[in-house]
């Protein structure tokens, strides 16, 4: 099934585990009960007893599986001590029970999957005539009003440190009021953040 062409691709340090290297294996680098290293690093498993070497955890991984099992199908549904009670929505038990009650439950056919949420309607968003000559005297009036608070500020300070400081705290707000708003004009328009 492995040929050499398909192990020579395959990168270096890849590892091949033949379950059937007892009967000559599915890859062309199996060598019955040795583990290979072809020429380009992939190591080829060919133990003829992999199943005994690996008893242990293969029994723990298959009694962690049963475990889970139980305990979902049974008293952690009904919170009673004691009570064993088959949880007939878990599709996980529902599809694994055989019988119930001496009445065949299988072949179980499961639920049919939710439909799909309905389409919204696209709104299409007219765009208007805007007052641009509004909006730059609005901005222009802003920039005036801290540009004067900042010369205010300047003349004002004690030291020089100050000044330094304080527009540095006042560009750090322009910067996050900019980039909050950038975040708001690239937010999705379903709603979400």
């Amino acid at each position: 099934m492995i040929h050499e062409d398909m192990v020579g691709v395959m990168k270096r340090g890849s590892v091949i585990v033949d379950l059937a290297a007892a009967n000559g294996g599915n890859c062309s680098a199996t060598k019955k009960d040795e583990v290979y290293v072809t020429d380009n690093g992939v190591t080829c498993i060919g133990y003829t007893d992999i199943n005994s070497r690996l008893a242990s955890t293969s029994s723990t991984l298959y009694a962690n599986n049963q475990m889970k099992w139980i305990l979902s199908a049974g008293p952690t549904t009904t919170k009673t001590k004691g009570e064993f009670a088959l949880d007939y929505e878990d599709i996980a038990v529902r599809g694994m029970m055989v019988m119930d009650k001496g009445a065949m439950t299988w072949p179980w056919t499961p639920p049919a999957p939710p439909p799909p949420p309905p389409k919204k309607e696209v709104v299409e968003i007219v765009k208007t005539e805007e007052d641009y000559k509004a909006e730059y005297m609005a901005s222009a009036k802003t920039a005036g009003y801290m540009a004067a608070s900042m010369v205010g500020v300047g003349v004002l300070s004690p030291n020089p440190a100050f000044s330094n400081m304080f527009s540095t705290f006042c560009l750090s707000g322009v910067i996050g009021y900019q980039v909050r708003m950038t975040s708001a004009d690239l937010r999705p328009a379903n709603g979400l953040p």
